[in-house]
């Protein structure tokens, strides 16, 4: 995968708040937020988060990638494993909906068996519950890039398409997430679901993951009932 293609699943990923009108009250030419500097601006933040953690970038191979809010790794070996990731709190469909501020996608071609808001992956991720275990997490792109995906040697990384967005799979096999706390620290975990793949991808700002048993195409298929 191209950098330039990197960059770009990164730009769309984030939310970028508007800029305030403040050459009209100085009485300046306007000058506006080119998307060379939101990108640049995305690559410091990532930067940033791999010096945070040396004890785990020293372990990389190489970085995949980005999607769904996830730097996608290649770690030299298998990485350590870590409890299962923290889905938060069990609530209603329609109280994740509320209370996460944003709208929560639900996939039409399963039946939601339950929720789960906060854990791990912040205060306003929403986890919705589907059949044969799997788990479909969503997060607000400007609160998503604090995670990195670790995979294993030799676990499948392809990269697929979402609705005409780029996704990012990954096989079965050793992996963890590493995510960035709030007090600069960092925890890592071992998938929700134990032995499934996860689909990565971002749509209209918000970050999504599914963590799945099920064969990469019915995880496309279910990612992209998703409503």
């Amino acid at each position: 995968m191209s950098l330039e293609r990197d960059l770009a699943v990164l730009a769309e990923a984030v939310e970028w708040p508007e800029t305030p009108d403040l050459a009209g009250r100085l009485r300046l030419e306007p000058r506006r937020r080119s998307h060379r500097r939101r990108i640049l601006a995305v690559v410091l933040v990532l930067l940033a988060g791999a010096a945070a953690v040396p004890e785990v970038r020293a372990a990389v191979g190489r970085v995949l990638g980005f999607a769904g809010g996830e730097r996608v790794e290649r770690t030299t070996e298998p990485p350590r494993p870590g409890p299962r990731l923290d889905l938060g709190a069990a609530v209603t469909l329609e109280q994740a909906q509320r209370r996460a501020g944003f709208h929560v996608g639900v996939p039409q071609a399963q039946t939601v068996l339950g929720a789960r808001l906060g854990g791990a992956l912040g205060d306003r991720t929403v986890s919705l519950l589907l059949p044969s275990g799997a788990v479909l997490s969503q997060r607000p792109g400007r609160a998503a890039i604090f995670a990195a995906k670790q995979v294993g040697p030799g676990v499948e990384v392809s990269w697929v398409d979402v609705n005409g967005r780029q996704a990012v799979w990954i096989g079965s096999g050793p992996r963890s997430l590493v995510v960035m706390r709030k007090d600069g620290t960092e925890k890592q975990w071992s998938a929700a679901v134990p032995g499934a793949g996860v689909l990565l991808w971002d749509h209209a700002g918000v970050a999504l993951r599914l963590e799945t048993r099920a064969s990469r195409a019915e995880a496309l298929a279910i990612a992209e009932s998703v409503r």
